[in-house]
């Protein structure tokens, strides 16, 4: 009883490890260790598959650019240079954008209105960090050289080992060899310049595989958890494997793949670009009728009333504002109605470009012009992750609302940020997952009309 219940708490011990970091063999050696050292940094667990530095966090002053609410993107992103820092980090966040311009991931833009000196992210730098602000430094792909190793004491009914070895990624990105780097990231650059010098690493095996439990710098790994080792199907295997046939994933060898997915019924969701109806900040409208109208019934002209409200209604008057350019296009007519309110239905020019499905406005398309990144396909990563540039085209009897708005004007000569990753399928194919980014509009509040 004593053995099973040992077993069970090593099999429990190498539940908590990917199995793509897993070795799998009877016996311990040199080889072995290097590949399960090398194979736990390749799967390593940050969003963007490799490591990363994030922005320090600055309360509002990072925000939407022109009448755009926030975003990661080259169209949505600013950051104001006049805000005290939170704390002690960064020391000072003017020296710190001006090494991310020099790495060629943030720009100066136009000053904010108190004449603020403000950066916007490039296209590079989208490249360089994808959905979320962290900036890449490295690949997780490592070089590793085992220097020697030993036995030590069991944990838990698993024999370990403590190995010495070098560890250095393969690829390290040019902007952190900027001295300005350590002085903001003191952390990342110990990290991300390797362990040049040998250091410990700790390794478990149990029953054949042979995983690393404990890397420098770190506690004991803990990523995402696999289904247990003893629920495994016998057929499975003991690790992931790429599909046979597979090409290397390259932005030249990912673009026409995610292109033709464009053309399928998918994800012709995805070139098809809707803007939605200024939701929640609307108090009356009809589309619940439209959505539940009978089979072979028309469709309704959509309505939407807007109504003031007694405390901050910054919300409402941005809906106000929307419609208004929707009629100043000829796509809705106004009317005054009890209560405060204002009712705009939809013209036939304006049903003309509603998406009748979805329930929004086609305003225009989207098309892949550029794959900026593309992850490596690996056993280790079967999920590859991606970043692309989109043009975007009015969409024909939505060119005047466009027109209205500064916003898709600069989209069209800026272009479409997008995300995603690719997935294998079980006839062994990649399927992309592409996530255009959001628009909001979100003009100042003080330009903003009263709703009457």
């Amino acid at each position: 009883m004593k053995t099973i219940t040992r077993l069970a708490a090593a099999l429990a011990l190498l539940a908590c490890l990917p199995a793509a970091s897993q070795v799998f063999g009877s016996r311990v050696t040199k080889e072995r260790i290097q590949t399960a050292i090398a194979a736990t940094y390749a799967s390593g667990t940050d969003s963007r598959n490799r490591t990363c530095v994030t922005l320090p966090y600055l309360n509002k002053r990072y925000k939407g650019r022109g009448e755009s609410a926030f975003g990661w993107t080259p169209l949505a992103f600013a950051a104001q240079m006049d805000a005290p820092h939170l704390g002690e980090y960064p020391p000072q966040l003017d020296a710190l954008f001006k090494l991310l311009a020099r790495a060629g991931f943030v720009e100066p833009i136009e000053p904010a209105a108190n004449g603020a000196a403000q950066y916007g992210l490039t296209w590079k730098g989208y490249a360089a960090s994808g959905e979320s602000e962290c900036f890449r430094i490295s690949s997780h792909e490592y070089d590793v050289d085992v220097k020697s190793f030993e036995s030590v004491a069991p944990r838990e009914g698993a024999s370990i080992y403590r190995a010495m070895a070098t560890a250095v990624p393969r690829h390290i990105d040019d902007w952190v060899k900027d001295p300005e780097f350590t002085k903001f990231y003191p952390e990342s650059a110990k990290y991300v310049l390797g362990f040049r010098t040998p250091v410990a690493y700790d390794l478990a095996h149990v029953d054949g595989h042979l995983s690393v439990i404990r890397i420098p710098g770190a506690l004991d790994t803990s990523p995402p958890k696999p289904r247990p080792l003893w629920a495994r199907n016998e057929h499975e295997g003991p690790a992931a494997t790429v599909p046979k046939g597979l090409p290397d994933l390259t932005p030249s060898t990912a673009l026409p793949i995610i292109r033709e997915y464009l053309q399928t019924e998918r994800g012709a969701n995805v070139a098809r670009m809707c803007l939605w109806f200024p939701f929640p900040a609307i108090d009356e409208n009809n589309l619940e009728e439209a959505r539940k109208r009978p089979e072979g019934a028309a469709f309704p002209t959509l309505y939407f009333t807007v109504r003031s409200r007694d405390r901050d209604d910054s919300d409402q008057r941005t809906s106000f504002e929307w419609f208004r350019r929707l009629e100043a296009a000829g796509l809705a007519t106004s009317r005054r109605v009890e209560r405060g309110g204002v009712r705009f239905d939809l013209t036939p020019a304006g049903m003309a470009i509603v998406d009748k499905n979805r329930y929004c406005l086609h305003v225009g398309n989207r098309a892949v012009e550029e794959v900026l990144w593309v992850a490596p396909l690996s056993a280790a990563n079967l999920t590859p992750k991606f970043a692309l540039r989109m043009s975007f085209t009015p969409a024909p009897g939505a060119e005047v609302f466009v027109a209205k708005f500064p916003l898709l004007t600069r989209l069209k000569e800026v272009g479409v940020a997008a995300h995603g990753e690719f997935a294998v399928s079980r006839a062994g194919e990649l399927l992309p997952n592409v996530i255009p980014q959001f628009l909001r509009f979100q003009p100042d509040p003080a330009t903003l009309p009263e709703i009457r």
